[in-house]
């Protein structure tokens, strides 16, 4: 039965003029597809902003709500708290949806027209991969009772665009996937096309034109890594005038953003009358831990996401958590499986509290105890160490354990004439990166610090053939100074491109 409220105008006029608001955003979207880091982006770049999170996971175990905690070692600075809710998701549980509403609830208690518990200036809510966001949507919009001083600002869908691909087939194909990303684009105002360094032009047009014949009156902007303006995204505005700039929000900033107005009756006309769908996520979609207390081989990892997958790995749409490495063992590694078995391998700071491997596996029809599997696989003994030690000029190796070498790349050019103006910092983790990615090959890297400060490489020596396996990582490490340098120059192209007068003079 439809809700109305006769004096909603006497009481927002009268009774409660100077009524304090909390705007809120959700940001959803398939599982691996960039939310949390998104989010990340959203800590670093907030400035003065008090952010409040309610982070949701589908697995018990909330990796994500870890990952963003307030910590230095991951260059997130306080200004912002995390909630997180675990379990199911609020459009199959009701309880799930209570947490939410609880969480929510929490932070818009009125009290001398402030808002209790700190001052929170924005909450953003991040929801599970296969979540259909209405429900949270319809929670946010009620008109009574605890949730009515919650204003919804925006719904944000992040999309990886290699694994949409050719996105032909979101608005016909029946599967439960398909399905779960339909809806999600469906509610967005704003959907991030994320991952823009995986995919050529063209295939990111198509993706867009995909998502404009499900949703033609959202905003699209692409990225990647999440890095994004706030205020595309959210309702902001930053002032460069004031010193060290400082962020705002409200209603006065939707002159500002040209998306608002447009957003503002796509919500009436979409996200807000979309129906709540049921569905059977609580039985389709399953979750299982891999949990171990001792510290796990380079080697073993890599035959795990490797050459053993296929026999756990049926029906696994992602896997996150953390990796206590034998190799290195006082550093927090983080660990993401998405996409299309790409992995993805980076620190976390030292280790705070008792060190351990941390895995959540989450999939549709996962086979019964996988995550026992897995742990058993990487709990078996890894292969002995072959001696080894690097012979090529373009790398330069540093002390490291009899198991494995820690290097540097830097290319042969800047080994005989210096750096010349070369990130070795990036070319490394754009090394790190691609050969990780394609970890069905049998090959992982870890990221490091090398000597006192160098951003570098650690490489396995469990290998039957270290030769071989370094004339990999030299093929791509090659690639990547080739990808490095054309960035660079397009880089330098577009800054001249923008001093260029109308005369055609560089100003």
């Amino acid at each position: 039965m439809a809700e109305l409220n006769l004096f909603q105008n006497h009481e927002d006029s009268v009774i409660a003029p100077n009524k304090v608001w909390l705007p809120c955003a959700i940001v959803t979207g398939p599982l691996g597809s960039g939310k949390t880091t998104l989010l990340k982006h959203i800590l670093r770049s907030k400035r003065n902003l008090n952010i409040k999170l309610v982070v949701h996971d589908w697995a018990p175990d909330n990796v994500d709500a870890q990952l963003l905690e307030p910590s230095a070692d991951r260059n997130l600075a306080c200004g912002h708290t995390v909630d997180a809710v675990s379990g199911g998701c609020p459009c199959c549980s009701k309880d799930v949806l209570a947490n939410f509403k609880s969480a929510v609830a929490r932070h818009i208690q009125e009290i001398d027209g402030t808002i209790t518990a700190g001052i929170v200036d924005y909450m953003i809510i991040e929801t599970s991969g296969v979540t259909d966001p209405v429900a949270l949507v319809k929670l946010l919009d009620q008109k009574f009772g605890a949730m009515y001083k919650a204003r919804l600002d925006v719904v944000i869908t992040v999309v990886d665009q290699e694994v949409m691909g050719a996105i032909e087939y979101v608005s016909r194909d029946t599967s439960d996937d398909v399905k779960d990303i339909t809806r999600q684009v469906e509610t967005a105002d704003v959907v991030i096309l994320n991952k823009d360094d995986l995919v050529d032009r063209k295939k990111s047009e198509e993706v867009e034109q995909a998502i404009r014949r499900v949703n033609p009156l959202c905003a699209v902007h692409r990225c990647t890594f999440g890095s994004i303006d706030l205020p595309l995204i959210l309702d902001v505005e930053l002032d460069s005038k004031e010193k060290g700039g400082v962020v705002a929000h409200g209603e006065a900033c939707h002159a500002s953003s040209e998306f608002h107005n447009s957003r503002k009756k796509h919500q009436t006309s979409a996200a807000r009358s979309l129906p709540i769908e049921s569905s059977n996520h609580q039985q389709a979609v399953g979750h299982a831990a891999a949990t171990i207390s001792i510290p796990v081989s380079l080697q073993r990892v890599e035959e795990v996401f490797g050459s053993s997958f296929d026999q756990w790995g049926e029906n696994v749409l992602r896997v996150k958590g953390f990796v206590w490495f034998a190799e290195a063992p006082d550093t927090r590694f983080v660990l993401h499986l998405s996409g299309k078995r790409r992995l993805e391998i980076d620190t976390d700071g030292k280790w705070q509290g008792e060190p351990r491997t941390q895995l959540v596996i989450i999939g549709r029809g996962l086979p019964q105890g996988v995550g026992d599997v897995v742990t058993h696989l990487l709990c078996a003994k890894p292969r002995l160490a072959v001696p080894w030690q690097i012979r090529d000029h373009s790398a330069v190796a540093f002390p490291s354990g009899p198991d494995c070498v820690a290097f540097v790349w830097r290319g042969l050019e800047c080994a005989r004439h210096g750096h010349s103006g070369t990130d070795l910092e990036r070319l490394n983790r754009m090394l790190v990166a691609r050969v990780n990615s394609r970890s069905e090959s049998g090959l992982l890297l870890l990221p490091v610090v090398c000597g006192d400060s160098e951003r570098g490489c650690l490489m396995s020596l469990r290998h039957d053939d270290p030769d071989a396996v370094w004339a990999v990582v030299s093929q791509m490490a090659q690639e990547c100074q080739v990808d490095s340098a054309r960035s660079a120059c397009a880089c330098v192209d577009f800054r001249e491109a923008a001093l260029l007068t109308r005369d055609g003079r560089i100003t």
